[in-house]
């Protein structure tokens, strides 16, 4: 009898913890959320990315451009290597050297261009996400809002990523990217 009794006071104990351990999780007033999700797959994301991309095809072919025409100039620098002496052809090939140096500070300042914008309509991007991230977990009455990089396993009920997502998209749909 005695063995009967102590066995269910422990399977009982047993039971207690098990379901005040699962109350307390319950309370833990946290939510998960993957920025780098939102930061990807959010229209006004996307939006930038194109944007970005259609620059840099721009400023590609400008490129191409300028180096067909420095490829004709160093053509034109080797014909007259034959023809000019000394003094003449070393002020041609000086100027032939700045004109590559011009554009290798162009590209330079376009990609540093680019970035700076990048950074700048997706730093719009994260701000607003921000907002609805709190705006949510104040409403889910969250405390502490996790990363989703940094955990492994966990009840997608706490995961605000895809909600978020849609309410970014419905107030921020697309972002102008402003190159100078």
């Amino acid at each position: 009898m005695f063995m009967k009794l102590s066995k269910f006071f422990v399977l009982l104990s047993i039971v207690f913890v098990m379901t005040t351990g699962s109350a307390k999780a319950q309370e833990l007033p946290i939510t998960i959320v993957d920025l780098q999700y939102i930061m990807r797959e959010s229209k006004a994301a996307k939006s930038i990315q194109d944007q970005i991309s259609k620059m840099r095809d721009k400023y590609k072919k400008e490129l191409q451009e300028k180096e067909e025409d420095l490829k004709e100039k160093e053509k034109e620098l080797i014909e007259k290597r034959k023809v000019l002496q000394g003094e003449d052809f070393e002020k041609l090939r000086k100027d032939f050297e700045k004109d590559v140096i011009t554009v290798q500070k162009q590209v330079r300042g376009k990609q540093v261009e680019l970035d700076r914008a990048f950074s700048q309509a997706m730093d719009e991007v994260r701000a607003e996400a921000v907002k609805i991230i709190a705006t949510m977990a104040e409403q889910r009455g969250a405390s502490l809002v996790l990363p989703r990089q940094n955990i492994i396993i966990v009840d997608q009920s706490l995961d605000i990523t895809r909600d978020v997502v849609s309410k970014l998209d419905a107030t921020l749909d697309s972002v102008d990217v402003d190159v100078e």
